[in-house]
């Protein structure tokens, strides 16, 4: 956004988002440095712990991205549920989704299904999404919750089928809540991004949750490149089995420790952004209620323009945490979205 003073003839930039770095966010970095440990370590535990507070989630996976995410948890989602296997190729999406979400289902195996948004409230249309899940080749629904209002993720998850997932995409909604519970809490998986212009960001980063203690695991390996093992860096031996796995045609007591049991990835977080996730999310209320400030300050100002349609999405249930302020232009204007 651009404003001329025509007094002292300045343009100033008002940048439309952005990451805030505080000082105490910078201090953490410097301990980071001082620790020469920069894999998954202390300020990992600390970030994951806090966020698992924040989205009411019992296991949460840190990773390089939000992309990463959905590719975790489609990948993780696959094989608990055997969908591939059983002949489900299908995953219903939003039209106006984002391209990562596209891309990580056909690079899982999937074919996605598009299903258009209520223009009144830019969500995916519930009732249709529960219509197609009776399609028997439609292994489940990963849908985003747009601009911070939630998508009736509570309805979905009654209606999908015991052999179907439901992944939240909450990148853009961290703080929102439906029923009076996180977003997040109705799927089979959640995933987050930490990408600068979201509600707290690690620079680039990532993270899924999940309630399912097995689908945890599962995601843990597939973002440890596959690994079997599940010791943290620096570990050794948690199970205290390392050397007493027969498995498959491999010798007797083969190091479990470098048995990788899927085609996984390296997508992991580094200590620098856990630090960061972690000095940020001490601030998320905060963030979260002056972004919920603006944003009825600026649905205040156009308010009265007929030629507007203002997306507010109204379910009495639902608590938005705003990532944006969307504005339609009707047919009743003279002007363009351009022009606005």
């Amino acid at each position: 956004m651009c404003w001329l003073d025509n007094r002292k003839k300045i343009k100033m930039e008002v940048p439309v988002s952005g990451a805030k770095i505080t000082d105490s966010d910078k201090a953490i970095l410097h301990r980071v440095v001082n620790n020469r440990w920069y894999t998954d370590g202390e300020y990992h535990r600390l970030f994951s712990r806090e966020l698992a507070k924040k989205t009411g989630a019992r296991h949460v996976t840190l990773c390089n991205s939000g992309s990463s995410a959905l590719l975790l948890a489609i990948n993780a989602c696959n094989e608990d549920f055997q969908s591939l296997k059983r002949g489900k190729r299908f995953i219903i999406t939003c039209a106006t989704g984002f391209p990562t979400t596209i891309a990580t289902a056909i690079q899982s195996g999937f074919i996605p299904y598009f299903v258009d948004i209520d223009r009144k409230t830019l969500q995916i249309d519930p009732e249709v999404v529960a219509d197609l899940m009776n399609v028997g080749e439609v292994a489940g629904v990963v849908v985003a919750h747009t601009l911070g209002f939630p998508f009736r993720a509570d309805y979905i998850a009654e209606e999908k089928f015991l052999d179907q997932f439901l992944i939240e995409d909450c990148a853009d909604a961290l703080g929102a809540r439906l029923d009076n519970l996180p977003v997040g809490s109705f799927g089979n998986a959640a995933t987050y991004s930490f990408f600068p212009a979201h509600h707290i960001t690690t620079g680039e980063g990532g993270a899924v949750t999940t309630n399912n203690g097995k689908l945890h695991a599962k995601i843990q390996s597939y973002n440890n490149w596959g690994r079997d093992c599940w010791c943290k860096p620096g570990e050794q031996d948690t199970c205290n089995k390392r050397f007493c796995h027969q498995m498959g045609d491999l010798p007797y007591g083969y190091d479990h420790k470098y048995i990788f049991s899927r085609l996984g990835y390296n997508l992991k977080m580094t200590e620098f952004q856990a630090g960061l996730g972690y000095s940020q999310i001490g601030r998320l209320d905060n963030i979260i209620r002056r972004r919920k400030n603006n944003f009825h300050d600026i649905y205040s100002i156009f308010y009265d323009y007929e030629e507007l349609d203002l997306i507010v999405w109204d379910y009495e249930n639902s608590v938005p945490s705003p990532f944006g302020f969307p504005i339609v232009v009707n047919e009743k204007a003279k002007f363009t979205a351009k022009n606005i």
